[in-house]
């Protein structure tokens, strides 16, 4: 009986999402400029009128892409902030989740970086503000680490240590292999430890060499 109410909705969603899809994949291999909105909307059958029932403008598909991404991401992060206390536990993983995130994300996490410079002025200033408290979390983290002696380093150098955190984050995306050796989870553990030398923790910080010498 319900059947009649639910289907055009589930049906908009689907179409919706195909849009989406289609919009990812044409801004990956196009770029947003050299993209037309009568491509994405070929591309899940549409003509141009019929995608604007779902979005008003290529514009503002491209902002949902870059938008959502930043928000889902950000969600990771905070999820880390809240569980994982001591600030070399929460340093490692903010950078494994990050990296890890953007390898699984990895069409997205690439267009959404690419192309945030075509956002309008709206857009981009709400994803400004996620990048910046992404970059707050790591700033945090680090803080805290040099204020309770877990970092051995000074705090005049955490501005650009946080910089080079969020680019070891952000880089995996460019040269992650689905079919390589590691997993995207793998490579974001690894690029965790990685950050744990960067901000030169100390033994009793750091999470993975208390685990090292309890295995022995």
């Amino acid at each position: 009986m319900n059947d009649s109410g639910t289907k055009p909705s589930a049906q908009a969603a689907e179409t919706r999402a195909r849009i989406l899809d289609a919009g990812l994949n044409a801004f990956w291999e196009k770029g947003y400029y050299s993209t037309t909105t009568r491509e994405i909307a070929s591309a899940v059958g549409l003509s141009s009128a019929g995608m604007y029932v779902y979005f008003q403008s290529k514009q503002h598909l491209l902002a949902e892409i870059v938008e959502s991404s930043h928000v889902d991401l950000v969600a990771v992060l905070d999820d880390v902030e809240a569980h994982d206390g001591a600030p070399a536990r929460r340093l490692a993983g903010l950078v494994a989740a990050f990296s890890s995130f953007n390898a699984d994300h990895q069409r997205t996490a690439l267009v959404a970086e690419r192309e945030l410079g075509a956002l309008e002025p709206e857009s981009f200033e709400r994803v400004r503000g996620l990048r910046d408290h992404i970059v707050e979390l790591m700033r945090t983290a680090v803080a805290d680490g040099i204020a309770d002696g877990s970092f051995d380093v000074d705090v005049d150098e955490t501005h650009d240590l946080v910089l080079g955190l969020v680019a070891i984050s952000k880089d995996l995306a460019r040269w992650y292999q689905p079919d390589g050796p590691l997993s995207a989870e793998e490579l974001g553990a690894l690029h965790g430890k990685w950050a744990l030398r960067l901000v030169r923790a100390t033994e009793a910080g750091n999470p993975s060499r208390k685990d090292d010498h309890h295995d022995d």
